[in-house]
């Protein structure tokens, strides 16, 4: 029988979303000299995550965020003005109540979109995984785990299927070479016709693996790579003993419809709160 949704799990789900964003930023802080000036802070029983150099939201915000940390809220946005850093604060279904949101909106902040987290028993997703494999018996599409000399390869992949410009790929291939070999961090290529096209991420903490990045070169799209490299990350959770298998993705998206196909479903909505 599935398990279902709980409170319990849904923290668990956040507490391993929180744990690869820290882990990832303490990885990257590691370098030598701390290059993009990275800075992890706590808050009551919440973690705020900066970076100087790395402006995105993704690299400065605020996880694990509660009722009991109503009292910390000011500290955390003069911790986010000092650094005239923009920033957002997640909070997942439970954890706001109406002391929570007025003392977020006293400081500026506004509830300004949302974002899926699904989740599947590995088992259960291995299972329908496997029925789906005839989706790619075609064997110009294939996937393996990547080598530690392909990172530069990874950074190229991330940056051109995220449409960044292709001069941050060393930069992003810096912050990723870090991650490699680190404890429980997995990295993922997926190929068409012999060419790299796509590349995927997982981190295995505990009990959960999430699935943290999949990016496909926009030339090869439309090819099954997305899907593939979700049924290979199952597939290498299921060996590793992981009882769950998590990832994020704009509600609705292709990403999300893919995750569903592969057995994955919705485990709440998370709230965004940015600064006006």
């Amino acid at each position: 029988m599935s398990v279902t949704m709980s409170g319990q799990l849904a923290e668990a789900l956040e507490a391993a979303e929180t744990g690869v964003l820290v882990d990832r930023m303490e990885a990257i802080r590691s370098r030598e000299g701390n290059p993009e000036g990275i800075e992890i802070e706590r808050f009551g029983g919440c973690t705020a995550v900066y970076s100087r150099t790395m402006g995105w939201t993704s690299f400065n915000a605020v996880c694990g965020i509660g009722p009991e940390d109503t009292g910390a809220v000011r500290s955390i946005v003069d911790y986010y003005r000092e650094r005239n850093r923009k920033f957002e604060v997640r909070i997942i279904p439970g954890k706001l109540n109406a002391e929570l949101a007025k003392e977020l909106a006293s400081h500026g902040l506004r509830q300004t979109g949302f974002h899926s987290a699904l989740y599947a028993e590995t088992a259960e997703a291995h299972t329908n995984s496997a029925l789906t494999d005839s989706e790619q018996d075609d064997g110009d599409v294939t996937f393996r785990e990547m080598n530690s000399d392909e990172i530069d390869i990874y950074g190229r992949i991330h940056c051109l299927g995220f449409g960044l410009p292709a001069n941050g790929a060393a930069p992003i291939a810096a912050n990723n070479r870090v991650l490699f070999g680190r404890e429980g961090w997995r990295f993922f290529l997926g190929f068409a016709g012999g060419v790299h096209a796509a590349v995927g991420v997982m981190r295995v903490q505990g009990d959960i693996a999430s699935f943290t990045l999949a990016a496909t070169l926009p030339d090869y799209r439309g090819r099954g790579l997305h899907a593939g490299l979700l049924r290979k990350r199952i597939e290498t959770a299921a060996s590793c003993g992981a009882r769950f298998v998590a990832a994020q993705a704009s509600f609705g998206s292709a990403s999300f419809r893919n995750m569903e196909r592969a057995g994955l479903k919705l485990a709440y909505l998370r709230a965004i709160w940015t600064m006006e």
